[in-house]
């Protein structure tokens, strides 16, 4: 049982942690491909001890969402806790067309010239609409973890980006009890490979 808990919290806290991670733009692949790998592993931990594959898919997709929705709320957190609002020009704006549509990447630096250490993505408010010359304010990482992004109102609040990510996190846990729990005897549990005293014990 002790066991069980620690794959239901080390898994979901895992693919978190690779969601920080990947918010670094030096560190955006090795955070997703490790958070990846945490995906599939969540399946694997899930399903086998006892051959519960539903389970093992719901623990694996919502790890996936996790490591979708968690970054983006634990962006908004941060930059809310302790993000610093800097005036910035921007002084160059690079568009570029794609299959999937358009992206956009700005350059800015502060008024006395400095160049912040991260550009503006689409993701972050670059787009068609800033010019390069254009004044604007940003919220800027005093850590230098983090993007800088227009001072706009986020889509979504932190409160609700967090509401979200924990639900989800608690899903991921439920699941890869439900899937590691013994079946009741009469109820899928067999000798071999099913029971607890098969091959796959995680």
């Amino acid at each position: 049982m002790r066991r069980d808990w620690a794959w239901a919290l080390g898994i979901p806290l895992s693919v978190i942690a690779c969601a920080w991670v990947a918010l670094n733009p030096w560190l955006f692949w090795p955070g997703i491909v490790v958070g990846t790998l945490l995906c599939f592993m969540a399946w694997i931990v899930t399903s086998m001890p006892h051959d519960r594959h539903g389970p093992g898919v719901l623990a694996m997709f919502g790890a996936f969402a996790l490591l979708l929705f968690a970054g983006s709320a634990a962006y908004e957190a941060a930059m809310r806790a302790y993000g610093v609002r800097a005036d910035v020009v921007v002084v160059a704006v690079e568009h570029r067309e794609n299959d999937g549509g358009a992206d956009w990447e700005c350059q800015v630096a502060r008024l006395d010239g400095t160049a912040l250490p991260y550009t503006l993505t689409e993701a972050t408010g670059c787009g068609e609409e800033l010019a390069r010359g254009r004044h604007v304010r940003v919220v800027e990482d005093p850590l230098g973890w983090l993007r800088p992004r227009l001072d706009e109102p986020p889509t979504f609040s932190a409160a609700t980006q967090l509401g979200v990510a924990g639900g989800v996190t608690v899903g991921v846990a439920a699941s890869i009890l439900w899937g590691r729990s013994r079946p009741r005897p009469g109820r899928g549990a067999s000798v071999g490979r099913g029971s607890s005293t098969g091959p796959y014990q995680y």
